[in-house]
């Protein structure tokens, strides 16, 4: 009875000793993981001026890897407040829109659409706006300062 208890004993020992050394290699590994996302997401900051204007276009480019993230463009006033309205433009006539879109939600739809597709590609006319047919039913604004505050940030990354 006494070997069979030593035996039994000796088991659970053998058990809980694994199972501790099991779970400290689980807990290494996460935290490698969570370390390593934390590394690799790369804050990024570009801005490009509204002509003589005083206004800014400032984006915040937020990278893990090589993927955009995300992507947050801001337009400042020269007292350096953010502009979330069109009639806070400088020259609102300039910007006028077409479609009956909010200016913010042409701002987001922006922001998304360099987010999936990134900014290379987006092409404007001259006086700043989408040149590309389905993106214009959705973005009318001159886009042309917030797409330099973008690249801005990019090549701040390349420069870093």
């Amino acid at each position: 009875m006494k070997k069979t208890f030593a035996a039994a004993a000796a088991a659970l020992l053998l058990l809980a000793g694994c199972s501790s050394t099991a779970q400290e290699d689980v807990d290494k590994v996460d935290e490698t993981v969570d370390q390593g996302d934390a590394a690799a997401e790369t804050k990024l900051e570009g801005e490009a001026a509204y002509g003589d204007t005083g206004q800014t276009a400032r984006a915040t480019v937020i990278k893990q890897g090589d993927k955009i993230a995300d992507v947050i463009i801001e337009t400042i006033d020269q007292d350096g407040n953010a502009i979330t309205q069109l009639e806070d433009m400088a020259d609102p006539t300039a910007q006028d829109t077409a479609i009956g879109t909010e200016y913010q939600d042409q701002v987001d739809y922006l922001e998304n659409y360099i987010k999936e597709n990134g900014v290379e590609n987006i092409k404007t006319d001259e006086n700043g706006r989408v040149a590309d047919e389905e993106m214009l039913k959705n973005v009318d604004i001159n886009v042309q300062p917030m797409l330099e505050a973008v690249q801005n940030a990019l090549a701040n990354e390349k420069n870093d």
